[in-house]
């Protein structure tokens, strides 16, 4: 998995630091989800062509619906249209090209955990200056624990490193 990204020329930054782990989308799942987002307002909208139940509440709900489920489908195809992989683990550092293609130094990072909310989940991390800069996982190709233990191992290998070197 090590190596070095292509640069292409799409990313600036690209291909500067040794890759360790490249994690692309998981596409089937973001394509299911995203079926999903459909099923619900159309449903409705067959309630409201057919004439079932009253058709002021239906159109309301239709719209509504149809408002939260476009929104969500439109995140989803946002994620979609990110070409390579998504979020990239250097030596140096991390990227999310979803968000960017800035690098996040591990040097800035001073808390990671796991993120498990009722709509995402994911890796909580918390930057030295308090910012954050987590990684959610829901269409990734990776669980969100497996990806806290890696950061967090690489955060001690950074570390020891980084002792070994004062000891020099």
């Amino acid at each position: 998995m090590a190596g070095k990204l292509p640069d292409s020329g799409r990313r600036p930054g690209d291909g500067t630091g040794e890759v360790l782990l490249r994690i692309p989308l998981n596409r089937a799942k973001a394509r299911a989800l995203l079926a999903t987002h459909f099923i619900l307002p159309a449903l409705i909208l067959y309630r409201v062509v057919e004439g079932q139940g009253p058709l002021r509440e239906s159109l309301v709900a239709l719209l509504v619906v149809g408002s939260v489920f476009g929104f969500a489908a439109w995140s989803v195809i946002r994620e979609l249209r990110t070409p390579g992989p998504a979020v990239v683990l250097e030596r140096e550092g991390f990227r999310d090209f979803r968000r960017g293609d800035e690098l996040v130094p591990w040097e800035q990072v001073s808390e990671v955990s796991l993120k498990r909310g009722i709509l995402s989940r994911g890796v909580k991390i918390v930057l030295t200056d308090g910012n954050r800069a987590d990684i959610d996982t829901g269409l990734l190709d990776i669980r969100a624990r497996k990806l806290t233990e890696r950061i967090v191992d690489l955060l001690h290998e950074r570390q020891a490193g980084d002792a070994e070197e004062e000891e020099s």
